[in-house]
């Protein structure tokens, strides 16, 4: 393991590109004394809510050059720059000479004098606060969307111009100590903020010095480390307590004891004018811009394997690196794992919880599976394939069986998908680093304030009490699951035994095939029938063969079959005598309808002639009902109990009529 970290910080080193010179930082760089004084820039301001501020820097607008006097328009080239001069000319491009005037000459030296010169001195140190402002201004924004450049202020100048090893010059004009800042903005100002990044850890620039020849570098700069990361805040020396470039009283005495590595070295008070051959060291600093650099890396590799020297047991993982691949296939037996989704032949009814709060497939199970009994899993998969989705379950299960995970990638985007993946109850107990950029750091306060707030207010009986009342509940759904996966084989079971039609054995998935074959032929059959006794036919195939004769033969008449006729219907005569009768009590209901009333005292002849018509209809009225019969009162009785018909009305009206005596 020692051997596999060495290899990697060599790599490191090798891939590296030293700066031993801090002028070589070409995309940003200021000297703190150099600007002290400059309009709108404030060295060490007060601090806010936020923290320190070392460095604040007000948004300034530039001021015009002032306007030329009329009889110098045309004849005067004048530059929106400070640095640069007005020009008096003729007017004529290919005569630049100045005219002869006098009067001319002496106008445009007064406008020098009282006008311009005094603007140019005013606005020198304004537009340089400007182009400082654009510069941290940029390099916010870039950082903002990929964070490929660090700002540092750098504290210890080191000046000195010495030889390596094999005889080469080398010049070092870099700091000793290295702070990470941030840049903010005031959103109602657009002040620019730039104070130190309290997340993050000094850096000692150690590679600056390599093959200088300094002996005792490296422990005086584990000596160095150890007060960075010191785990007692009081006694740990970073940018609130000591780390401060306006008050080098608490480095100081790291810069007494850097020079004594070289028993010529010096503590100055003031930057040489060049690079003495002795080392060289000021308490002065510089701010610049640079790409992340790896001394961090090789630290953290450093510490590594001061760890791995000392620590008998690695685990497992650390271990699957550096052992030879085994040359066998493990055999050991993986857990089984219960699931309220049950995936028949990868989850099962007993076995060890499975906490997937997502959807997952047997290939999930299959990873987890193996991680248990295994050092390490490899899942290859193209975009868009789950990996991510996988990779959130597999953490939600680590997490909830009480183990730490940690979740890596080449870049930010790929884990702030993970993170999206996670549920919501569980995403703020990830502490996400996405990158350097003030929002991924807050996001990384947050999300440790969080777990902070989470742990203060946590109540181990009460969780441990719910804890218990949880796993009751789910023991009690994988009872409840395991009766309906009971019910489901059974039903399963079912609908793959042969079925008896007939006396003869069908197959489920033959008899699917003729039921798909034979289309809408039995749709006009609206009753759900099954292979029970009770559902079998009534009718053999002969006497079904027999019934389809009859039903051809009665065809149009097939309403009249079973319809009893009446046995004592009327004759052709009885028939013909009624319907005279019926005729001629019709013309008496006639005449006596058209009959005028009586009135006052009718005469004897009068009433004689109603009574008589009276008389007629009632006779022709037996007559009638004679004619009809006893078979005509059977038939009216039937009716009456017949569903409400016109006809039927007609019928029985008739039969009223003629029954009245």
């Amino acid at each position: 393991m020692v051997a596999l970290l060495d290899y990697v910080a060599a790599l490191v080193r090798e891939g590296r590109t030293l700066v031993r010179d801090v002028e070589e930082y070409k995309s940003f760089r200021l000297d703190p004394t150099a600007i002290d004084g400059l309009p709108g820039i404030t060295l060490n301001a007060a601090p806010d809510e936020t923290g320190p501020i070392w460095l604040q820097i007000d948004r300034l607008q530039e001021e015009r050059p002032p306007s030329l006097p009329e009889r110098l328009a045309g004849i005067v080239q004048l530059a929106d720059d400070p640095d640069r001069d007005p020009v008096l000319t003729t007017g004529d491009p290919d005569n630049p000479e100045r005219p002869g005037e006098d009067s001319i000459r002496e106008a445009f030296e007064a406008y020098l004098a009282g006008s311009w010169r005094p603007w140019a001195e005013s606005e020198k140190p304004r537009r340089q606060t400007i182009r400082i402002y654009r510069g941290l201004f940029t390099m916010r924004q870039s950082a903002r969307a990929n964070g490929t450049e660090e700002l540092l202020w750098g504290l210890g100048m080191v000046f000195w111009a010495t030889k390596d090893g094999g005889g080469t010059e080398i010049a070092i004009r870099h700091p000793l100590l290295t702070v990470p800042l941030v840049i903010d903005q005031d959103p109602r100002t657009f002040r620019l903020l730039v104070r130190p990044d309290l997340d993050r850890v000094a850096q000692v620039e150690t590679g600056t010095f390599e093959g200088a020849g300094l002996r005792g570098l490296a422990d005086w700069a584990q000596k160095v480390r150890q007060l960075l990361t010191h785990p007692n805040p009081d006694q740990r020396l970073d940018a609130q307590g000591g780390l401060v470039p306006f008050d080098p009283s608490g480095w100081e005495p790291l810069l007494r004891d850097f020079v004594a590595l070289k028993s010529d070295g010096a503590l100055e008070d003031r930057e040489p004018g060049g690079l003495p051959p002795r080392l060289t060291v000021v308490a002065s600093s510089r701010i610049f811009a640079r790409r992340p650099s790896q001394e961090a890396l090789l630290w953290n590799l450093e510490a590594l394997k001061a760890e791995a020297e000392t620590k008998a047991d690695l685990p497992e993982a650390v271990l699957a690196m550096v052992r030879d691949p085994a040359d066998h296939v493990d055999d050991r037996e993986p857990p089984k794992y219960r699931r309220v989704s049950f995936l028949p032949g990868v989850t099962h009814a007993n076995g060890s919880d499975l906490f997937f709060p997502k959807p997952y497939n047997a290939e999930q199970v299959r990873i987890v599976e193996r991680l248990a009994v295994r050092p390490a899993v490899v899942v290859e998969g193209p975009p868009g394939t789950g990996k991510s989705h996988t990779i959130a379950n597999i953490v939600c299960h680590w997490l909830a069986r009480g183990k730490r995970v940690l979740v890596t990638a080449k870049t930010g985007q790929a884990l702030a998908v993970v993170k999206d993946k996670l549920p919501e109850q569980i995403r703020p107990l990830a502490v996400t680093f996405l990158g350097y950029d003030p929002k991924q750091k807050r996001e990384l306060s947050a999300s440790i304030q969080t777990i902070r707030e989470i742990r203060s207010k946590l109540d181990r009986r009460t969780e441990a009490d719910g804890i218990r009342q949880l796993q009751g509940e789910l023991e009690k759904l994988h009872a409840e699951l395991a009766g309906i996966h009971h019910d489901l084989d059974k039903l399963g079971q079912q609908a793959l035994a042969d079925l008896i039609l007939d006396g003869e054995a069908v197959k489920p998935a033959d008899a699917a095939r003729e039921l798909a074959r034979a289309g809408d032929e039995a749709s006009w059959l609206p009753d759900r029938i099954d292979t029970r006794p009770e559902h079998a036919p009534p009718l053999t195939d002969a006497e079904m063969a027999r019934l389809r004769d009859a039903r051809a033969k009665a065809g149009r008449d097939l309403d009249l079959v079973g319809v009893v006729l009446p046995l004592n219907l009327p004759s052709d005569q009885e028939v013909i005598a009624a319907h005279r009768a019926l005729l001629r009590r019709g013309e008496i209901e006639d005449e006596l309808r058209h009959t005028p009333p009586l009135r006052g005292a009718p005469g004897q002849e009068e009433l004689e002639a109603v009574v008589r018509r009276i008389a007629a209809w009632q006779g022709e009225g037996r007559e009638l009902a004679e004619a009809c019969g006893r078979w005509f009162e059977g038939v009216a009785a039937g009716l009456r109990r017949a569903p409400p018909d016109p006809r039927v009305d007609a019928i029985l009206s008739f039969h009223d009529r003629v029954s009245i005596p």
